[in-house]
């Protein structure tokens, strides 16, 4: 059986758990959902209860998979910081040095867990995303699969959501040999 790869550094063991990045939306408006409504279903029309209801200034309860997000954040202010590479982003903002990959990131997974609450119109939201764990895959071309978590909360501190992302990287060929 051959030996695991040793890609995982002592320092990106330790990193597990950090905190990588905070947000804070501004207030989500009725405009901003409509708007978001358009973009996720055109060409077809979005669904009458939805769009009648941002449409009348009825309370509104926000679609579960909206982004308040996009496309601009309160805290920090404007727009979502540009990332070059993945592992610049993740490693270099932890302060680490990044494990020695090709240099390319794809998502490969995401999960949502919903609890509860809904958004509404009005509603702030500060996200909090932490690096979750890294693993290394086996076989002929193995991949670092690096797990992000997120939790989305309220003004109150109450966690509503919980989003976890995984991003395949792959490893170059002296990491292999």
């Amino acid at each position: 059986m051959p030996e695991p790869l040793r890609v995982v550094s002592a320092q990106m063991s330790a990193a597990r758990g950090r905190e990588l990045r905070r947000m804070t939306s501004l207030p989500i408006d009725a405009s901003a959902v409509r708007g978001w409504l358009v973009a996720l279903y055109a060409p077809l029309p979005p669904p009458t209860d939805a769009w009648t209801m941002s449409c009348s200034g009825e309370q509104l309860v926000v679609p579960l998979d909206f982004n308040p997000f996009t496309p601009l954040i309160a805290d920090p202010q404007g727009l979502p910081p540009r990332i070059t590479t993945f592992g610049e982003w993740v490693e270099g903002t932890l302060g680490i040095d990044p494990p020695r990959t090709f240099g390319a990131a794809l998502n490969v997974g995401m999960s949502v867990e919903y609890r509860g609450r809904r958004l509404r119109i009005g509603d702030v939201v500060t996200a909090v995303q932490r690096l979750g764990d890294y693993r290394v895959t086996s076989g002929q071309h193995p991949y670092l699969m690096t797990r992000l978590d997120e939790e989305w909360s309220d003004p109150s501190g109450t966690v509503f959501q919980l989003r976890s992302r995984t991003v395949s990287r792959p490893l170059t060929p002296r990491d292999v040999a």
